[in-house]
């Protein structure tokens, strides 16, 4: 007769224990995937086209968020 298990949902049966893991949706760049405390998280930073900030005495603002691209 099979045996079925049953597991908590915050227990992954791939053998690695993720339960000390810190990472969070706004910690990974959109499209890719990881998994924290037993869960698949989606990342959610936006990626932005690298740019060049030539140095001058004027602010020049890079928005919170988002993940400049190397070039």
């Amino acid at each position: 007769m099979p045996v079925i298990l049953h597991f908590p949902n915050n227990i992954n049966t791939s053998g690695l224990d993720t339960s000390d893991a810190t990472a969070k949706p706004d910690n990974i760049l959109q499209g890719y995937t990881a998994y924290a405390k037993g869960q698949k998280i989606e990342g959610i930073i936006s990626s932005k086209a690298a740019h060049i900030y030539i140095p001058s005495t004027e602010n020049q603002k890079i928005e919170a968020g988002q993940y400049i691209a190397e070039t």
